[in-house]
């Protein structure tokens, strides 16, 4: 009786008939009638595949009571935990399948997997060719190296994978679709295309085959193409994230913003945990006059550099304005205009009222293009370090063209937007031309080998102070940045400093179709690509525009020079400065004269840092002196703008009347700033009482 209930048992496992197999194994545990180990692990396999992990994993533990050397009861015991989400026992009993048998080719896979998914990359990637040596033809191992082979990049070895894979499985989709994305990364556009229509052909409703045919599609840009595709793969998936997020992209590139935030907001969805960790709502476009918002940066650090600018635009709303940033970040964004505080990722934060990621600021403001906030500078550079490396760079003469070349390599279209380093030869050999660079990380090992003259200011750079703190100092003092689309990019535009920005044909989002100019950066020109691959020429009309550069600044080859001029000063009367210099830099938008601004201010905050006592009376004195200046400055504006009307009534003279009283109340605070820090120069006033 007990075989044949065994082999009734057998064949509901073998057809999938899971009620009745149910009841068997219940009965046949129950008689305590001997079952097979192989026929119980296949049970509990096929419990696993239909989501009954708890009872799958209750099933394989029996198995190993009973036979507690069973490598395969070992090997899916840890597969059923990984997705129990139960890492470290999975991790414990994979490698306990290991020590009873290390060529156990199911237990090395599995451990490859569950390794992968922890991070640990190096080591999956291990297991996982171990899992190859034992079984070279199994269509899952090569499948699963392929996949991980791709995620970090490594897509040549992906495509032999994927290629050895669909030998033996030529119908499996997601090979198909994961070897058509590998080609893509690759340039190889036409196979990666002809792979994905042979995803489709396969699962024409599928809406992964539909969104990835659209993805490269729009990395050709045909961008008609691949929206038919998106909208496609919509209809037979209408909340496919990745669809949603890729149409999106080709909405804000044509200038529909508005529906391509909405889309743009499905990004959210692919990092859910994370949203559900800020501990108050989230921001969806309610008023904030007289609320706190935590802006939480997002993505890369260009995107971070790009929409911080919001922070000043919220201020201005009413609304106090802390950002989350990564932590080497903390550094740079605290000198942003508009924040109350900046705090490190996983840092303890002040208490807000609302959190928002931070690219959907945009959309809860309705940003266009007409709409977008693109006052420049928004974040400003720490006067020590504009000292410091205008002393460095002073030696440098020409005109100093700062360039960068590469972005970070694992960014999907990076073959698109990143150049070698020789592509900038032509750049050198402009007369009066001096390049430095301001390369970092990938890419930078090619000034080894560089045949042409290119400033290297050395590996320490940001090292010390934060990223990009030293390079947004070096940046002030240059007269021109050159550089692929990159950070580099974005943080000269966020100084206000001009850049010129070199673009493939197929560019990012945020730089649209057509234009040599962005409402994101007034201080950016763009020099597009004509022809895709097309740098030669790029770089030709690059060379042309710097050669006329250099002629307009340089058009006399005899120049006044004049040494710098040391005049002993009040500290009342260097404060002064400084406080209309501040007024300054937040008021003019004039790159040129920005720059200019800020180099003083630099050069007087240093001096007053290093010969002035921290005080907090004096503090008091240089805020009284700051209001005062800005009451001139507005003044100042109010009776120009009469002018301007040829008005000239009470609101007039009452107008310069408070000139005089504003400028005594000035002498008064000034007077006291010396007196209190016992200065030996004195200023003094002496006019006709009033």
């Amino acid at each position: 009786m007990s075989e044949y209930l065994v082999e009734q048992f057998r064949q509901q496992v073998q057809t999938g008939r899971w009620s009745e197999a149910d009841a068997l194994y219940r009965q046949l545990k129950q008689s305590g009638s001997p079952l097979p180990p192989d026929l119980v692990n296949d049970y509990a396999i096929g419990l696993a595949r239909h989501g009954r992990l708890q009872e799958a994993e209750f099933v394989l533990r029996q198995l190993l009571q009973e036979y507690p050397e069973y490598v395969a009861a070992y090997s899916n015991l840890g597969l059923v935990l990984r997705r129990l989400g139960r890492t470290e026992e999975a991790l414990e009993t994979l490698l306990r399948a290991l020590d009873l048998d290390r060529c156990a080719a199911e237990a090395l896979n599995n451990l490859g997997l569950l390794l992968r998914d922890l991070g640990r990359h190096q080591e999956a990637l291990a297991y996982l060719e171990r899992a190859l040596q034992v079984r070279p033809n199994q269509v899952a191992i090569h499948a699963n190296l392929a996949q991980l082979y791709r995620s970090l990049s490594r897509h040549q070895d992906a495509i032999r994978h994927f290629r050895s894979a669909l030998t033996a499985r030529p119908e499996q989709l997601d090979i198909c679709l994961g070897l058509s994305l590998s080609l893509l990364a690759l340039g190889e556009e036409r196979e990666a295309e002809a792979w994905a229509r042979q995803a489709i052909h396969l699962a024409p409703h599928q809406a992964d085959a539909w969104n990835t045919l659209g993805t490269i599609l729009s990395s050709c840009g045909r961008y008609d193409e691949a929206l038919a595709c998106f909208q496609q793969a919509l209809v037979y998936q209408p909340q496919h994230v990745l669809a949603h997020l890729n149409r999106g992209m080709i909405y804000l590139i044509r200038g529909d913003w508005q529906a391509g935030w909405e889309d743009y907001e499905y990004r959210l969805q692919m990092q859910p945990q994370r949203w559900h960790s800020y501990r108050q709502p989230r921001w969806q476009g309610q008023s904030l006059v007289g609320r706190t918002i935590l802006l939480v940066a997002e993505q890369g650090i260009g995107d971070t550099l790009q929409f911080v600018r919001y922070a000043r635009l919220l201020a201005n709303q009413g609304t106090r304005v802390l950002l989350e940033c990564p932590r080497n970040l903390v550094p740079l964004l605290s000198h942003t205009e508009g924040l109350a505080g900046c705090y490190a990722s996983g840092d303890p934060l002040p208490d807000y009222d609302f959190y928002t990621p931070l690219l959907s600021v945009p959309r809860y403001l309705d940003t266009r293009p007409e709409t977008v906030p693109g006052q420049v500078p928004y974040i400003h550079v720490d006067a020590t370090l504009i000292a410091h490396w205008g002393e460095r760079l002073a030696k440098y003469d020409g005109l100093r063209v700062g360039i960068a070349w590469q972005g970070s390599p694992t960014y999907a279209n990076d073959r698109q937007r990143s150049v070698p380093l020789s592509m900038f030869e032509r750049l050198a050999r402009v007369e009066g031309v001096r390049l430095i660079s301001l390369q970092k990380g990938p890419g930078e090992e090619q000034l080894q080998h560089c045949p042409f003259p290119v400033v290297d200011l050395g590996p320490g750079r940001d090292e010390t102070s934060g990223a990009f703190m030293d390079t947004a100092a070096i940046v002030h003092h240059l007269d021109l940045v050159v550089c692929t689309d990159s950070a580099i990019a974005h943080l000269a535009g966020a100084l206000g400093r001009p850049v010129w920005l070199l673009l493939g044909q197929v560019c990012d989002w945020r730089w649209g179709m057509a234009g040599e100019t962005t409402p994101w950066y007034p201080t950016m020109r763009l020099f597009r690509q004509q022809l895709r691959q097309d740098w030669d020429s790029v770089f030709r009309r690059v060379a042309g525009e710097l050669e006329k550069l250099c002629a307009s600044r340089c058009p006399h080859p005899q120049k006044l020079c004049v040494q710098e001029i040391r005049v002993p000063t009040s500290p009342g009367e260097l404060l002064d400065k400084i406080t209309i210099l501040r007024i300054k830099r937040q008021r003019i938008r004039d790159a040129d004269k920005l720059r200019h601004v800020e180099t003083e201010l630099a050069e007087l905050e240093k001096i007053a840092a290093d010969c002035l006592p921290i005080s907090p009376e004096l503090d008091r004195l240089v805020h009284e002196l700051q209001a005062v200046n800005l009451a001139l400055w507005e003044i100042e504006d109010a009776l120009r703008e009469c002018e301007r009307r040829q008005k000239f009534d009470e609101e007039f003279v009452e107008l310069a009347r408070s000139v005089y009283r504003h400028n005594d109340r000035r002498a008064e605070i000034k007077k006291r700033i010396n007196l209190l820090l016992g200065s030996r120069l004195v200023e003094e006033k002496s006019y006709r009482p009033y």
